[in-house]
């Protein structure tokens, strides 16, 4: 019985003195830590290479979703839709642009119509804008037609996260030039959803888009735009955006759509 007793004592008392050793060691080794230059840890590297890896990922996911989408059978021809507008700051927080747009339709093989707007707008808090614009479009195949646009518009933007929405409250007044056309007040809802994603030195900037026009005189739904696309800071005040957009109109025979590729720049100052 002694003996027994007497070996538990050995083997516990071996086991503390192995105890102390370790945690003598691990002190040790926590003071040679913090004694070391912070340096990330190859475990945190490879998280760093992998939240790359995954943005890239999902980028390229995002294109083949759009192009998928453009693959379908469309009922009208394919059309191409280029942007150019240019911001300055005038004073205060008044904003005065320019905007011009040309499309080209038949499959991207004629230059039909093409619209160009002046504005002034009023940044009133980070949260909304009111903008007092003059819109001219031109029709030029098939029927040449201009028609006269004046409109009123609100802007409210709020930050989700790391998302950034904002819808655009539009009242326009469409007048033909042609006096044998009557002229109609329109409304227009654009909503945007857009965030951005930090790939090396770049600054990718994805979002989806949706804009409704409804005749407030006939009481209809007279077209569509549904969309997704990528934003590229070209240089400092120059953005330039790529899209993808189905395009629904209402016709004499009922609604089409059309698969459009759609191309802006956009310089601010």
């Amino acid at each position: 019985m002694t003996s027994f007793v007497v070996m538990l004592i050995q083997h516990f008392g071996t086991h503390s003195e192995k105890s102390n050793s370790e945690v003598g060691t691990d002190r040790r080794a926590v003071r040679c830590a913090t004694a070391r230059p912070a340096v990330a840890p190859y475990h945190q590297q490879g998280n760093l290479l992998s939240g790359q890896v995954l943005r890239t990922r999902r980028l390229l996911l995002f294109f083949v979703i759009a192009g998928a989408w453009g693959l379908r059978a469309a009922d009208g021809d394919w059309q191409t839709w280029t942007q150019a507008s240019w911001t300055q700051n005038v004073g205060n927080a008044l904003d005065a642009s320019l905007r011009f747009e040309p499309r080209m339709t038949r499959d991207v093989s004629l230059f039909s119509y093409y619209e160009i707007e002046p504005a002034l707008a009023w940044r009133y808090s980070p949260r909304w804008k009111f903008t007092l614009g003059y819109e001219r479009d031109e029709t030029i195949e098939p029927a040449p037609s201009v028609m006269h646009v004046p409109s009123l518009s609100t802007t409210l933007t709020v930050p989700v996260k790391t998302w950034n929405f904002s819808n655009v409250f539009r009242l326009e007044f469409d007048v033909p030039e042609s006096s044998g056309t009557a002229w109609y007040p329109a409304y227009v809802n654009t909503s945007e959803l857009a965030t951005s994603w930090r790939m090396g030195s770049m600054n990718l900037q994805p979002y989806v888009f949706e804009e409704t026009d409804y005749n407030l005189r006939d009481g209809f739904f007279f077209e569509n735009h549904l969309g997704i696309g990528l934003g590229v800071p070209i240089a400092t005040h120059w953005m330039a955006r790529a899209y993808f957009m189905r395009l629904d109109e209402k016709t004499a025979s009922g609604w089409e759509w059309h698969p459009v590729l759609g191309f802006q720049i956009a310089a601010k100052f």
